[in-house]
C-alpha cells in the first residue's frame, strides 16, 4: 500500500482517514516535533495496548 500526503502548509499534528474499498480501514496520526515527521498508522477496531 502506498499513501501520498501532498499538502501546502506546514502544521504540528494531522490526523487522516484511510480508506479501502469505500470503507474506513486505517486511520493515522503525523507529528512534526521530530527532525523529520512520524506517520503512526492504526487498523481501524483495533484495540492497542502500551
Amino acid at each position: 500500500m502506498v499513501i501520498d500526503i501532498n499538502q501546502q502548509k506546514l502544521s504540528v499534528r494531522d490526523k487522516y482517514r484511510i480508506y479501502l474499498n469505500g470503507q474506513e480501514a486505517y486511520y493515522a496520526t503525523s507529528s512534526l516535533f521530530k527532525w523529520m515527521a512520524e506517520l503512526q498508522v492504526f487498523k481501524v477496531g483495533v484495540i492497542f495496548r502500551r
